[in-house]
């Protein structure tokens, strides 16, 4: 069964049917999973909540999207996470979530990333992919089985505000002298290739 976690302003909604019901009444109807709950919580509230429930993938596999500029991007991202079973998060990018609520039913939002920290608090570490000096290469990185991965900016790569929140770096070795980089998407299909040949094996 596939649930959407959409959160907004305090508020979350799993979509996956046609059920509403206030904070009062969610602890009786969070083993009712086919249907939609609809709960207007305190963020203390909330982040229990899900956390004493299986509202999202039992493994903790997220790609987290924020500070990506372009749609194009931001859809392959969504489509290659879901091909190596993480569940994409976008954060923010209000001006593109109907186009992206239209057209993905396994995407989950959060309004910022701090709300999105909390939420993998004990579940598994936040990791950016970045060329740092502490970055760690994709060859040698030690994956867990519960992990989330967020790439930077099409252009700046991760902001300082990306990099305070995330645990660790990993980075992927280049060979060539053409770029400095590779796109966005494609850099973090690497990363999900790696994961899932270090993880299965």
């Amino acid at each position: 069964m596939s649930q959407v976690i959409i959160m907004e302003n305090g508020r979350v909604t799993i979509e996956n049917g046609h059920f509403n019901s206030n904070k009062d009444s969610v602890d009786s109807n969070l083993s009712d999973l086919s249907n939609d709950i609809d709960v207007n919580l305190s963020n203390n509230y909330l982040n229990s909540s899900l956390t004493s429930t299986n509202l999202t993938n039992e493994a903790h596999r997220y790609v987290v999207i924020y500070n990506v500029a372009k749609r194009k991007n931001v859809c392959e991202l969504i489509t290659n996470a879901t091909a190596y079973n993480f569940v994409p998060v976008l954060i923010g990018s209000h001006t593109i979530r109907e186009y992206i609520k239209s057209r993905y039913a396994s995407v989950s939002y959060f309004d910022t990333i701090q709300q999105f920290k909390e939420f993998i608090s004990g579940k598994c570490l936040l990791i950016g992919i970045e060329i740092m000096d502490t970055s760690i290469s994709v060859l040698d990185y030690k994956f867990q089985p519960a992990i989330a991965l967020m790439p930077g900016n099409e252009g700046t790569g991760l902001n300082e505000k990306q990099k305070a929140y995330c645990d660790g770096f990993i980075y992927i070795p280049q060979y060539g002298f053409g770029t400095a980089s590779l796109n966005v998407y494609i850099a973090t299909t690497i990363v999900l290739h790696r994961f899932a040949t270090a993880v299965n094996t």
